[in-house]
């Protein structure tokens, strides 16, 4: 070590603190990321566009995550981590207070602010696991891996429920307001790290360097194989009924403003499905868990396909949120425990680039097909690809028995 890398490393605030204020950060950030999936939705309904339209501006939001992690890991490893971090929370204010000012934008503009958003939150994450790939020891990288997710996950839970409750009394493009605010908020504590958040005490290689071994771990070994499948089954599914939910609640079953309840109902499923999932990692074979979560996709999908009031459809909402909140639990925590140290945020990294692929091609495909289809049997549809799938990942999670010589 130089002398100038001696005397920053005797300033260098205490590296828990800087884990903490990414947690906070990732916190707020997905939390104003929650409220903007569902409000963007409701914006190009507003709009008079279809299901269609929907899966076009949900695909535009994940591309950037799809497809420019490398680049995003490559600047975070190269820039001030900690202006990063701030800029790209400030720029998804920004385009949530651009949108509160229009009164019923245009689609182009809709998709606009989705592929937008999508580029300040990949830089977003990006920034966020380089810095946790080079402050957090070996001992406790898994445990700060998993924590920053869940983070991630109750973040986007309450920016949903925030939604679900503010629906009856304020207008979606009102709601914006609120959700500007929260990404102020996630900058302002991005703010407060340390000026020497970008020192390497731990000595490890870039995490740009280390993505595409994370990337070629995730289906060329094979006990993380089964997990890629999964990831894929899961991503797919949720794009495509992101993209129908809106419409179908709303308009096909004319619940109207009583999606905010269905939406609540989703909310608390998946709170708790979080809350005992974790319990039962410990507790049960994770092929049990996985296996159980991707069967419960399809049968939830095709019961809310065929709902008759707002009681099925919560139940139905609810436990399919449920089943991929268990899912993405079970994924995280197989992942986290099988790979090598050095791996393990390149390789949750890689498994977050296939997941946004996944959906942003669910969203896509699947509202394409509700134009012919209709809602219901793009539902049904996606059911059905999901059962396929799901056996796909349970085949390959299969233990291999050793042939025995003739």
């Amino acid at each position: 070590m130089s002398g100038e890398d001696a005397t920053r490393a005797t300033r260098i605030s205490d590296p828990l603190r800087e884990r903490r204020l990414v947690w906070w950060a990732q916190f707020c950030c997905a939390m104003g990321q929650g409220m903007g999936a569902i409000l963007l939705t409701w914006l190009v309904l507003e709009g008079s566009h279809g299901p269609a339209s929907i899966g076009l501006c949900m695909a535009a939001g994940l591309l950037p995550l799809g497809f420019g992690a490398t680049a995003a890991t490559h600047e975070a490893e190269r820039h001030d981590r900690r202006v990063l971090l701030m800029a790209a929370q400030a720029l998804l204010a920004v385009v949530a207070v651009a949108l509160v000012l229009m009164d019923r934008p245009p689609l182009a503009v809709i998709a606009g602010a989705a592929l937008l958003s999508g580029l300040a939150r990949v830089a977003f994450d990006a920034t966020a696991l380089s810095v946790l790939h080079h402050l957090v020891d070996e001992a406790r990288l898994p445990s700060a891996a998993r924590d920053l997710t869940t983070r991630f996950h109750v973040g986007h839970l309450c920016g949903a429920a925030l939604v679900a409750a503010l629906v009856p009394a304020v207008a979606p493009h009102e709601m914006f307001a609120v959700c500007a605010l929260v990404f102020a908020v996630g900058a302002l504590v991005s703010s407060r790290h340390h000026p020497d958040i970008d020192l390497r005490p731990g000595g490890r290689g870039g995490l740009d360097r280390a993505l595409p071994g994370g990337r070629r771990a995730l289906f060329g070994e094979a006990r993380l194989r089964p997990l890629g499948i999964a990831t894929v089954a899961a991503g797919v599914t949720a794009g495509g009924a992101a993209a129908l939910v809106v419409p179908y609640l709303r308009d096909d079953l004319r619940l109207g403003s009583h999606v905010g309840l269905v939406f609540m109902c989703g909310v608390v499923a998946v709170a708790a499905a979080m809350a005992v999932a974790p319990r039962l990692v410990g507790r049960l074979p994770w092929r049990v868990l996985a296996a159980s979560a991707l069967a419960a996709q399809p049968v939830a999908l095709a019961v809310l396909a065929l709902a008759r009031s707002s009681g099925q459809a919560a139940a139905a909402y609810g436990a399919l949120l449920a089943a991929g909140a268990v899912l993405g639990i079970v994924i995280n925590h197989r992942r986290t425990s099988v790979v090598a140290d050095e791996l393990r945020v390149p390789v949750g990294l890689a498994g977050g680039v296939l997941s946004a692929r996944a959906a942003a091609i669910g969203a896509l495909v699947v509202g394409a097909a509700s134009i012919p289809l209709g809602e219901q049997r793009a539902y049904l549809a996606l059911a059905l690809a999901g059962v396929v799938a799901g056996a796909a990942a349970y085949l390959s999670a299969r233990p291999r028995t050793a042939r025995r010589p003739a």
